[in-house]
Protein backbone atom coordinates (compact mmCIF):
# COMPACT_ATOMS: atom_id res chain seq x y z
CA UNK A 1 0.00 0.00 0.00
CA UNK A 2 2.83 2.37 0.88
CA UNK A 3 4.36 2.20 -2.41
CA UNK A 4 1.05 3.33 -4.05
CA UNK A 5 1.78 7.05 -1.78
CA UNK A 6 2.69 9.57 -3.53
CA UNK A 7 5.02 10.84 -0.58
CA UNK A 8 6.28 13.94 -3.12
CA UNK A 9 2.69 15.57 -2.28
CA UNK A 10 2.64 15.16 1.25
CA UNK A 11 1.87 18.13 3.72
CA UNK A 12 3.10 17.02 7.13
CA UNK A 13 6.31 17.09 8.99
CA UNK A 14 6.65 15.38 12.62
CA UNK A 15 4.22 13.47 14.34
CA UNK A 16 1.55 14.90 11.81
CA UNK A 17 3.25 12.06 9.24
CA UNK A 18 1.26 9.12 10.73
CA UNK A 19 -2.21 11.23 10.26
CA UNK A 20 -1.17 11.92 6.63
CA UNK A 21 0.01 8.52 6.15
CA UNK A 22 -3.35 6.55 7.37
CA UNK A 23 -5.30 9.12 5.54
CA UNK A 24 -4.08 8.31 2.59
CA UNK A 25 -3.85 4.81 2.76
CA UNK A 26 -7.45 4.48 3.39
CA UNK A 27 -8.05 6.92 0.02
CA UNK A 28 -6.31 4.52 -2.19
CA UNK A 29 -8.19 1.34 -0.89
CA UNK A 30 -6.62 0.47 2.18
CA UNK A 31 -7.48 -0.54 5.82
CA UNK A 32 -6.27 1.27 8.49
CA UNK A 33 -5.57 -0.50 11.58
CA UNK A 34 -4.20 0.75 14.74
CA UNK A 35 -1.05 -1.94 16.81
CA UNK A 36 -0.63 -0.38 20.52
CA UNK A 37 2.85 0.43 21.69
CA UNK A 38 3.74 -0.14 25.33
CA UNK A 39 7.10 1.94 26.32
CA UNK A 40 8.19 0.41 29.32
CA UNK A 41 11.78 2.07 29.30
CA UNK A 42 9.75 5.53 30.00
CA UNK A 43 8.11 5.44 33.33
CA UNK A 44 8.04 9.07 34.58
CA UNK A 45 9.11 12.55 32.30
CA UNK A 46 7.71 15.02 29.93
CA UNK A 47 6.18 14.74 26.80
CA UNK A 48 9.20 16.00 23.64
CA UNK A 49 5.91 16.76 21.96
CA UNK A 50 5.36 20.84 21.27
CA UNK A 51 2.51 22.85 20.85
CA UNK A 52 3.39 23.57 17.43
CA UNK A 53 3.25 19.30 16.73
CA UNK A 54 0.10 19.33 18.32
CA UNK A 55 -1.39 21.97 16.51
CA UNK A 56 -0.27 20.39 13.19
CA UNK A 57 -1.57 17.31 14.26
CA UNK A 58 -5.34 18.70 14.81
CA UNK A 59 -5.64 20.36 11.81
CA UNK A 60 -3.85 18.06 9.54
CA UNK A 61 -7.19 15.87 9.07
CA UNK A 62 -9.03 19.19 7.71
CA UNK A 63 -6.15 20.21 5.00
CA UNK A 64 -6.30 16.85 3.85
CA UNK A 65 -10.12 16.73 3.38
CA UNK A 66 -9.43 20.14 2.05
CA UNK A 67 -6.86 18.54 -0.61
CA UNK A 68 -9.12 16.07 -1.54
CA UNK A 69 -11.97 17.56 -1.88
CA UNK A 70 -14.73 16.31 -4.60
CA UNK A 71 -12.59 12.96 -4.57
CA UNK A 72 -13.40 11.57 -1.04
CA UNK A 73 -15.71 8.46 -1.39
CA UNK A 74 -17.13 7.28 1.59
CA UNK A 75 -16.06 3.98 3.39
CA UNK A 76 -17.48 0.88 1.85
CA UNK A 77 -20.24 -0.70 3.80
CA UNK A 78 -18.45 -2.36 6.79
CA UNK A 79 -15.20 -1.11 5.76
CA UNK A 80 -12.12 -1.73 8.68
CA UNK A 81 -10.92 1.91 9.02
Amino acid sequence: MLARLDFSRFLSQRYAFTVETAFEVAHVGGTVGEVPILFVERRAGASKMSGRVLLESVFMPWRLVWRHRGRLKPPAEGANV
